[in-house]
């Protein structure tokens, strides 16, 4: 019970912080260099030319800033099988793999831009050309409506009606994804952990 109280509260306070400080900002310098800043401020920018449009708009703007970021596995930018970034350390990084593209692109909409974090969902899929499985972000404008599909394998933000190339697993909410779940669930309890450390990360602005 205290661990889900926990969890609750570090959710609901992270989801109403601003992502990309001025404070972050001088980090990343810090740590970084001007020209990795640099990366941070075109965002800060790109998202104040949204703020005001609708969701497809910023849903747009945040799926084709992300995508630039080079493809990299975890073992290859980490030395770890498997590490789930803060969008700090994928930004700054300027790689990562499908998990860090989906959790930079969800927290940048929903912290940045205001997008209800109800409207988006985390999905994993299979690809039928690649053969391979992978995490990527899904937007519901209601519902009932039939899902927009952010990865970082086809570029557009398309309707799942026209990713026929992709089949999907299994999806969760982040509200969801922090919790831990009986044994028979395909969404493991070690996800819950990594979910949850991941919240702690960027709550402290681990870059």
């Amino acid at each position: 019970m205290k661990k889900y109280l926990f969890f609750i509260f570090l959710f609901t306070a992270l989801s109403s912080k601003e992502l990309y400080t001025n404070n972050l900002l001088k980090k990343i310098n810090l740590k970084y260099g001007k020209y990795t800043e640099n990366r941070f401020i075109l965002l800060k920018k790109k998202i104040n030319s949204v703020k005001n449009k609708s969701d497809i708009e910023k849903i747009n703007m945040v799926n084709n800033f992300f995508n630039k970021v080079k493809y990299a596995s975890d073992s290859k930018v980490w030395n770890k099988k498997d590490y789930w970034a803060t969008p700090y350390e994928f930004l700054a990084k300027d790689k990562g793999d499908s998990e860090d593209f989906v959790f930079a692109k969800y927290f940048t909409l929903v912290n940045d831009l205001n997008i209800s974090s109800n409207k988006l969902s985390f999905t994993y899929v299979k690809s039928k050309k690649k053969k391979v499985s992978y995490m990527v972000l899904t937007y519901y404008k209601t519902k009932k409506s039939i899902p927009i599909i952010l990865d970082a394998i086809n570029y557009k933000a398309l309707p799942a009606s026209k990713r026929q190339d992709i089949i999907p697993i299994y999806s969760f909410s982040a509200k969801s994804a922090g919790l831990d779940k009986k044994s028979n669930s395909k969404f493991k309890a070690s996800q819950s952990l990594k979910f949850r450390r991941l919240l702690q990360n960027i709550r402290e602005e681990k870059i």
